[in-house]
C-alpha cells in the first residue's frame, strides 16, 4: 500500500504530536521531583530538638577522637614506648573519655586493629584487655535509661616505631569504633 502526500503529511502531524506529548510528560514528571526533592529539604524533621542533639553527640564524638590524635594521645593510651600494647589500656581509655566527655554521655569504645594476610586481605582484629579481657571500654551500665545516640567511626594511623630487632620502621593503623549516648548519670 503506497501513501499519497495527503496521507503522508497526515501520519507525520500524528507522529509529531506523540512526541510533543512524550516530552510533556517528561517534563512534567521532572517538574513534580524536582519539586518534591525540594519540598523534602525544606521540612524540618519531626523532631529537630532529638535532630540536633544527634548533630551535637556525633560533633562532639568527632571532636573528642580527633583532638586526642592529634596530642598522639591515643598512642600513649594504647602503647608503650617501645610499640607494644599496654595491659590497661582500656581503663586508661576510659578515664580519657569521661574527663573528655561532660557528664550524662554514655560511651562504648571498640578498637579494631587493621593488619593485612599474605594474600593481601584486610582483617580486622580487635583488641582486648589483657587485664579485664573485655573487648571494649565502656561507662555503660544495665539499667540505665539511655536516649539519642550515635556512632562515630575514626581510622587513625599510630606514630612510626623502630623495631631493634628487625631493624625496621613500622607503625599500625587502627579504627576506633565510638558509640555515644545521652541519657541520666548516677555518676
Amino acid at each position: 500500500m503506497k501513501l499519497d502526500a495527503h496521507h503522508y503529511s497526515l501520519l507525520l502531524k500524528l507522529n509529531s504530536r506523540g512526541v510533543i506529548r512524550v516530552f510533556e510528560a517528561v517534563f512534567a514528571a521532572s517538574i513534580i521531583l524536582i519539586s518534591f526533592l525540594i519540598f523534602i529539604n525544606l521540612v524540618p524533621p519531626s523532631n529537630p530538638m532529638a535532630y540536633r542533639m544527634q548533630v551535637e553527640l556525633e560533633k562532639m564524638g568527632y571532636d573528642v577522637l580527633y583532638n586526642l590524635a592529634q596530642s598522639e594521645a591515643i598512642d600513649e593510651i594504647l602503647f608503650y614506648e617501645n610499640g607494644t600494647l599496654r595491659a590497661d589500656w582500656d581503663a586508661r581509655f576510659k578515664i580519657v573519655l569521661q574527663n573528655c566527655l561532660p557528664r550524662g554521655i554514655f560511651f562504648n569504645l571498640t578498637v579494631y586493629n587493621v593488619t593485612y594476610t599474605p594474600d593481601g586481605q584486610v582483617q580486622l582484629e580487635i583488641l582486648q584487655s589483657s587485664l579485664s579481657g573485655l573487648s571494649y571500654v565502656s561507662n555503660y551500665e544495665s539499667g540505665q535509661i539511655l536516649g539519642t545516640s550515635v556512632e562515630i567511626t575514626y581510622v587513625y594511623t599510630t606514630k612510626i616505631w623502630y623495631n631493634n630487632v628487625t631493624k625496621k620502621l613500622w607503625n599500625r593503623i587502627l579504627i576506633l569504633h565510638l558509640v555515644l549516648s545521652r541519657g541520666e548519670s548516677s555518676l
